[in-house]
């Protein structure tokens, strides 16, 4: 069985060969900082802004956003925690990326 765009389909669900590795790695640790950072602070829950921040590890996936991109967008420290949370021992810089 195939889509109408004419990609295999296994028990109506498309599948995928040939998966970059290192680009699910990034989309999976996007996704694992960003759960980390809203469970850390629930104080400013606001869906809409998650939904964006899930779109964006979506690109990461896609292959679309760098970590490092994703990071930055969505002020996540590369430690799991917003930015502006980072202590003054955290190796990291205000824009989420770390120090050289």
């Amino acid at each position: 069985m195939t889509t109408p765009g004419g990609k295999e389909m296994s028990d109506g669900v498309e599948v995928v060969k040939d998966l970059d590795v290192e680009v699910v790695a990034a989309g999976q640790e996007a996704l694992c900082l960003l759960g980390s950072a809203w469970r850390g602070d629930w104080s400013d829950f606001d869906g809409r802004t998650l939904r964006a921040q899930l779109q964006e590890a979506s690109d990461v996936f896609a292959g679309k956003l760098t970590l490092e991109n994703f990071l930055s967008l969505t002020g996540i420290c590369p430690r799991g925690h917003w930015t502006f949370h980072c202590s003054p021992d955290c190796v990291t810089t205000q824009k989420g990326t770390p120090e050289a």
